[in-house]
Parts: C-alpha cells; structure tokens; sequence
C-alpha cells in the first residue's frame, strides 16, 4: 500500500507494526517499507483480513494486491474487466 492510500484512510504511522525486511523489485535498491498494517478488505460478498507493507513512494495506483489474495478470493484477474 502506497503512505498516500495509507494516509487517505485516515491512518497514521502509529497504526504500523515493524517490517524490518526490504521490498525489492521497485527500482534497482531495496525499499524499506514504513511498517505493515492488517486491514480487512471486502470484494464482492467476501471479507479477507490482507497484510499490507506501507512503503512512501510516488505511483499512480493506490495499492498492489498479490496473488496470494487473489488465491484466497477465487477472483481471476482480467485486464479487459
């Protein structure tokens, strides 16, 4: 979760829980996330609890579901959807 999306859902840096472990694959270092926080997030008829790694960085998205979620949902991503 972007500290923008964070941040827009009323939360602050008191609501994280440590992540002492970095986050590869957005540029050519490691990232450290800010924290991570668990949040439950509904999809249809379906409430998950999902972890979230909050990291401070700018993107045009709010968020990155994995597909660990998207296991856990039963959902197929579809980009024509």
């Amino acid at each position: 979760m972007y500290y923008k999306t964070f941040i827009k859902l009323g939360f602050s840096e008191s609501n994280l829980s440590p992540a002492p472990y970095p986050l590869f694959g957005f540029n050519a270092n490691p990232e450290y996330p800010l924290g991570k926080i668990r949040l439950p997030v509904r999809a249809g008829t379906r409430t998950v609890d999902v972890g979230f790694l909050v990291v401070k960085l700018p993107s045009p998205y709010n968020l990155i579901m994995g597909r660990s979620w998207l296991h856990t949902m039963q959902d197929v991503p579809s980009t024509y959807h």
